[in-house]
């Protein structure tokens, strides 16, 4: 089995400001991954950067795990899911996991 985590910020790209409320970019992020999967969690979380200067910033973003979904069907998720929220980028990890439901 595999897990794939997409790390999705909810800054826009051009306006580096949060145009859609958490909860509008759930539902959003819900909507386009159950056109490709009918399983995935999805939760809040804090991005954490400490810029060279020092300064700390800290973003609000969803992390999303998807399970048994291709590699090329991530890649799809997140091409859809970069224009309709306006990203640059989402951050992806893939791994090989084991699995057992008890």
């Amino acid at each position: 089995m595999n897990r794939t985590t997409l790390y999705i910020k909810l800054i826009d790209k051009d306006t580096k400001q949060q145009k859609l409320s958490m909860l509008e970019t759930y539902k959003t992020i819900q909507r386009i991954v159950l056109q490709y999967t009918d399983k995935f969690t999805i939760f809040e979380a804090d991005w954490v950067h400490e810029h060279q200067n020092g300064t700390i910033t800290v973003e609000k973003a969803l992390k999303t795990e998807l399970f048994d979904v291709s590699k090329d069907i991530v890649s799809e998720i997140i091409k859809i899911l970069k224009i309709v929220l306006n990203h640059e980028s989402i951050l992806m990890q893939h791994h090989e996991i084991v699995t057992s439901i008890v």
